[in-house]
């Protein structure tokens, strides 16, 4: 029989909890809080104390790309997973990127099966259209009864409103969320990074602000017209957040990590680990995503791990892949970014309530009775991140090298227990 957990003198970040900003102790027994208080009696519990304790409900990233099955050289789900404890993620809702793309029943059930043994929570992402090609919806009946838990093609933007606005109704009838990037990369097939006064200045071709507001107006339109539930996932820009407030209820959006710490000056030495999308942009455009969060126009923060390996990201920058390992680091960049801004329990309800909400996933609170779902974490410590910090196999991370405030000190998902020394 398993010994109970005894967190001892634990800060509660958790908006929705009655212990909120308390400090207190958790006895968690068959994988549930059953008590929180003070100088709770430890019995035959196993005791857990960290200096600076913080807990708060686990953490879930939307749209984490996994390499499994077919890209296994650039993230396996064993690795995945471990990248994700060591970012303090209980859960992961995978993007359907992958070879087979994940559009079938078979493909859902196949992905579940494969992870049931992980210590993370996985949800699958089932593919909105076929092979994510944005030409022919799949059969989204089946695979929300297998245990997809959206619809998206992915790191592919839907530009075809009227394919959008079906995908909506259809997604309604099983009660799932569309996922949608909102860049439209035909504006400029080319770009590279954002279109402004660096990419003037290295040559480079750039994503203008508008492959993005266009996109973002037309998921704002056809969410107003169709019905259902969407999720404009990649928030960059000053101009998308004054749109964003128009936005109806069902309507829910993303920031990337890197777009609240890091400009476009970051590309300035052509470091390919700064090649994502969407693209970084003006410093004008990072501070209006902070603003948008501390007014409550963005839903959630998400990882936007997009794991390669360095034979495509150590090359000319040009060449190179889009994509940057961050799973590991996200919460600490967020946090480093957003600190001075807003309060921790604002913070991590974008890691932990936010993206719940616009999966339209229960959200448990840490209160009695509640299944324990946890993440231990310390707000304040700070460090140089390094590349041995990664679990992820991919080590193209921007942070590395960077002072980060934030540490992990694990999670807990009802009786399994993943603490990092």
């Amino acid at each position: 029989m398993e010994k109970p957990i005894l967190i001892r003198n634990a800060r509660i970040c958790d908006i929705h909890s009655p212990f909120n900003k308390a400090v207190v102790d958790i006895l968690i027994d068959g994988g549930r809080i059953v008590e929180m208080g003070s100088n709770i009696e430890p019995g035959e519990a196993t005791i857990v104390e960290r200096e600076n304790l913080h807990l708060s409900p686990g953490w879930l990233d939307i749209g984490t790309q996994a390499g499994e099955p077919g890209f296994e050289h650039r993230e396996t789900l064993e690795t995945l997973s471990a990248s994700a404890i060591s970012g303090g993620y209980t859960a992961l809702a995978i993007f359907p990127n992958t070879d087979p793309v994940v559009q079938r029943k078979a493909d859902v059930d196949s992905l579940l099966k494969k992870s049931a043994a992980l210590p993370v929570t996985i949800y699958p992402i089932g593919a909105m259209t076929k092979d994510a090609t944005g030409i022919e919806l799949t059969e989204f009946m089946d695979m929300a009864d297998s245990g997809a838990i959206a619809f998206s093609n992915g790191n592919v933007a839907i530009d075809n409103p009227g394919l959008l606005g079906r995908a909506l109704i259809y997604s309604a009838s099983v009660q799932k969320p569309i996922i949608n990037r909102p860049l439209l990369p035909k504006l400029n097939p080319f770009a590279q990074i954002h279109e402004g006064r660096v990419s003037v200045q290295s040559g480079l071709e750039g994503f203008p602000v508008e492959a993005e507001t266009i996109a973002l107006y037309q998921d704002l339109s056809m969410i107003k017209y169709a019905g259902g539930r969407l999720i404009s996932h990649g928030i960059s820009s000053a101009p998308s957040i004054e749109l964003l407030k128009s936005g109806p209820k069902q309507f829910f959006t993303g920031v990337a990590v890197m777009n609240i710490l890091f400009n476009e000056d970051s590309l300035l030495e052509f470091d390919t680990r700064f090649k994502v999308k969407p693209p970084l942009r003006s410093e004008e455009d990072r501070l209006a995503i902070i603003r948008g969060i501390k007014e409550g126009l963005i839903s959630y923060v998400f990882s936007n791990h997009e794991p390669m390996e360095q034979e495509v990201k150590d090359v000319e920058f040009g060449l190179a892949a889009f994509g940057a390992s961050t799973l590991d680091s996200a919460f600490a960049m967020a946090n480093t970014a957003l600190r001075n801004d807003l309060s921790i329990d604002h913070i991590v309800s974008l890691f932990g309530h936010g993206p719940r909400q616009a999966l339209n996933i229960e959200s448990f609170s840490l209160k009695e009775g509640n299944p324990a779902d946890l993440t231990l974490f310390d707000p304040d410590a700070s460090r140089l991140y390094q590349i041995t910090d990664i679990q992820s196999k991919s080590k193209s991370n921007p942070a590395i090298g960077k002072k980060l405030y934030g540490k992990i000190f694990g999670t807990i998902i009802g009786k399994t227990v993943n603490l990092i020394d």
